[in-house]
C-alpha cells in the first residue's frame, strides 16, 4: 500500500466517523439545526465521493503488482459510502431516538470488536505492502533488463538501417555507373561509325586524286602526240 493511499485511507476513516456522528444527530434535531446537520451530511458525502475518486486515480497509477489489492480496498470503501448514503437519507425522516439506537447497536456490533484486530489488519496490510514492494522491485529489475534489451535491439536495428542506407547508396552508384557505361558504349559505337565513314571518305578521296592524276597524265600524253 502506497504512502499516498495510506493518507487517503486515514482521511476516509475520519470522514466516515464524522458522517456517522451527523447521521446520529439528525433525527434528534428539528428546524434549522436539523437542516444544518443535513447540509453538513451532504457535504461530507461529497467529500467522500471526491476522496474515492482520488483513491481510484492512485490505484490507476499504482504498480501492477499492487493494483488488484488496492482496487478491492476501494470497492469496499465505495460500498461503505453507499450504505452511509442510504442511512443519511433515512435519517432525514427517522423519528427521534430510533435511528440513534439502531446506529449505536450497529456501531457496537461492528466496531466494538477489539481495536487490536484492526491494528492486526493494518499490520497485515503493511506486511502485504512490503511483499508487494519486494515483488515490485523484482519487476522493476526485470523491466530494466527488458529496457536494456530493447535498447540493444534498437541499436541493432539502427545499425542495420545505416547498413541498408549504405547498400542503397552503393546500389545507386552502381546504377549510375551502369548508365555511364551504357552511354560510353553508345559513344564508342558512334565513334567507330564515324571512323568507318571517314575511312570510306578517305578511300574515295584517294581514288578521286588517282583519277585526276591519271586524267592529267592521259591528257599530257595525247597532247604530246598531237
Amino acid at each position: 500500500m502506497s504512502q499516498k493511499f495510506e493518507e487517503e485511507y486515514v482521511e476516509f476513516k475520519q470522514l466516515v466517523q464524522s458522517l456517522n456522528q451527523v447521521i446520529t444527530k439528525i433525527p434528534e434535531l428539528k428546524g434549522s439545526p436539523k437542516q444544518v446537520e443535513i447540509d453538513k451530511g451532504k457535504h461530507l458525502m461529497e467529500d467522500l465521493e471526491d476522496l474515492i475518486q482520488r483513491m481510484e486515480n492512485i490505484v490507476r497509477d499504482a504498480p501492477l503488482s499492487q493494483r488488484s489489492s488496492l482496487s478491492t480496498e476501494v470497492r469496499g470503501f465505495k460500498d461503505e459510502i453507499k450504505n452511509l448514503g442510504t442511512e443519511l437519507r433515512r435519517s432525514f425522516t427517522a423519528p427521534q431516538g430510533s435511528l440513534r439506537k439502531e446506529l449505536f447497536d450497529d456501531y457496537e456490533s461492528a466496531n466494538s470488536t477489539p481495536l487490536i484486530s484492526k491494528e492486526e489488519q493494518r499490520s497485515q496490510l503493511f506486511s502485504i505492502s512490503d511483499k508487494m514492494k519486494s515483488v515490485s522491485s523484482r519487476i522493476t529489475k526485470v523491466s530494466n533488463v527488458a529496457s536494456e534489451t530493447e535498447e540493444i535491439g534498437r541499436a541493432v536495428i539502427g545499425e542495420l538501417g545505416s547498413q541498408r542506407e549504405s547498400i542503397l547508396r552503393t546500389k545507386d552508384k552502381l546504377n549510375s555507373t551502369n548508365v555511364k557505361i551504357i552511354e560510353s558504349g553508345f559513344l564508342v559505337r558512334s565513334m567507330i561509325r564515324r571512323a568507318s565513314t571517314n575511312k570510306y571518305l578517305i578511300i574515295i578521296a584517294i581514288l578521286f586524286v588517282l583519277f585526276v592524276i591519271g586524267l592529267l597524265i592521259y591528257w599530257r600524253y595525247f597532247k604530246q602526240l598531237n
